[in-house]
C-alpha cells in the first residue's frame, strides 16, 4: 500500500508556507481550500485496529499531523482512521500556522479492502 501523491518530489516540499508560489500555481492559498479524498494506510490504523471496522459514513473527523503524517481522526472514538495522500503534506504548513481542519466521511467499505472517504474544509 503505498501513497497515492503524484509522485513528484514537490509532494516533500520543504517550503514553510503552503501559499508559497510555485511553477504554474494560481496564487491561491491552498490552505483555504475545501477538498475530498480517499484515505490510506486504512487497515493500519487505531481505529480499524481497534475495531475490525470502519467508522461509518456521515462520522465527523478532523485533520491532525501526528508527527510523521497528516492523519484523519473520527471526532466519536478519538482514534486515527487513515493518512491522507502525500499530495495533501502542504497541510502541514497550513495546521502549523493554525488553520484546523474538518468534515464528514462520505464513505466507508470493508470490503473488498477497508477504505474510507472524506470531505474536508477549513475551520472558519
Amino acid at each position: 500500500m503505498g501513497s497515492t501523491g503524484s509522485g513528484h518530489f514537490s509532494d516533500y516540499s520543504q517550503n514553510t508556507k503552503a501559499s508559497d508560489n510555485q511553477g504554474g500555481e494560481s496564487g491561491e492559498d491552498k490552505c483555504l481550500k475545501a477538498f475530498s479524498s480517499r484515505l490510506e494506510e486504512v487497515p493500519n490504523c487505531a481505529y480499524f485496529e481497534n475495531n475490525q471496522n470502519v467508522p461509518p459514513s456521515e462520522n465527523e473527523v478532523t485533520v491532525s499531523f501526528n508527527g510523521s503524517r497528516i492523519c484523519v481522526i473520527d471526532v466519536n472514538s478519538g482514534y486515527e482512521i487513515g493518512y491522507l495522500p502525500t499530495k495533501f503534506n502542504y497541510l502541514k504548513a497550513c495546521i502549523d500556522s493554525g488553520i484546523s481542519y474538518s468534515g464528514i466521511i462520505t464513505s466507508s467499505s470493508i470490503e473488498p479492502l477497508p477504505s474510507v472517504s472524506v470531505d474536508i474544509s477549513p475551520d472558519e
